[in-house]
């Protein structure tokens, strides 16, 4: 019996020491994490050489791309647009010519650079930079246009407990911060897209919030009546087929993950940079 119980404390030792160890680590990946993001907002506001010493830069020539076309033509961009005009996507190429654009919701953490791949795994355990990192990284799903053309496009990010990266997308469940929170922001190398949030709800992965292709009106029809049977939202918003969705899209943080949080919000501007 003593035999027994010395090799329970052992076990129990070895079991707490391992959670300190990983408690420890994880914190290490959120500082980590913290420091990679910071970076990619000194160099994309207009950080200096110093932020990418002893990184491998890409020759990313700077050009001028046609605008696609305006949410609400004559719509003066407004403040939060105004901010995201500085964003030097080119700069950030230079170091993963991966970046996409930049996501940014005002008053909240979410400011990060987006990313896109060839699938939707790279960018789950890399940063921005393409170190390996838990946190990864905001991605747009790799099968959307990267000029959001697209009916319905989709981003990721972990629900990460210290907040960072979409772990803010919870609380958008609460009217309140949805109300005072109403717009996601994002921005390409030569475009800026504001989308004011109609839809929160939480969507089991394999939901139609997720279809990517839309063979004809009716089918968008189909969609667009999911997204508003399924939002636990009140709101004056009355979007149509006619509009382009963005949907904002991590994990619950419950259970074995097989929901999502999911956020929605439908294109009311777009501006030239």
């Amino acid at each position: 019996m003593k035999k027994y119980r010395k090799l329970v404390r052992i076990f129990l030792a070895v079991l707490f020491v391992g959670s300190i160890g990983m408690m420890l680590w994880q914190m290490l990946q959120y500082s980590v994490g913290q420091q990679s993001n910071g970076q990619a907002q000194m160099i994309a506001f207009g950080g200096t050489r110093s932020e990418t010493a002893g990184m491998e830069l890409f020759e990313i020539p700077e050009q001028t791309l046609p605008l696609a076309g305006t949410a609400d033509p004559g719509t003066p961009m407004d403040e939060e647009a105004k901010f995201l005009s500085e964003v030097n996507i080119f700069a950030l190429r230079q170091v993963n010519p991966d970046v996409s654009g930049w996501i940014y919701i005002p008053d909240t953490v979410i400011s990060y650079p987006l990313m896109q791949a060839t699938d939707n795994d790279t960018y789950l355990h890399l940063s921005w930079d393409r170190k390996k990192n838990n946190n990864g990284s905001i991605f747009l799903e790799h099968r959307n246009s990267a000029d959001f053309s697209d009916f319905n496009t989709v981003i990721y990010g972990h629900h990460m407990g210290n907040g960072s990266m979409f772990g803010t997308l919870k609380h958008f469940r609460k009217q309140e911060y949805t109300d005072s929170h109403p717009c996601i922001y994002v921005c390409t190398a030569d475009q800026i897209f504001r989308y004011r949030i109609f839809a929160v709800y939480d969507a089991p992965i394999d939901s139609d919030t997720y279809r990517m292709y839309f063979a004809n009106w009716e089918e968008k029809e189909q969609a667009l009546a999911h997204f508003l049977a399924s939002n636990t939202l009140k709101t004056d918003l009355t979007p149509t087929a006619e509009d382009s969705f963005l949907t904002l899209s991590t994990c619950t943080g419950t259970g074995i993950y097989t929901s999502r949080i999911v956020v929605q919000g439908v294109l009311t501007g777009r501006w030239k940079k």
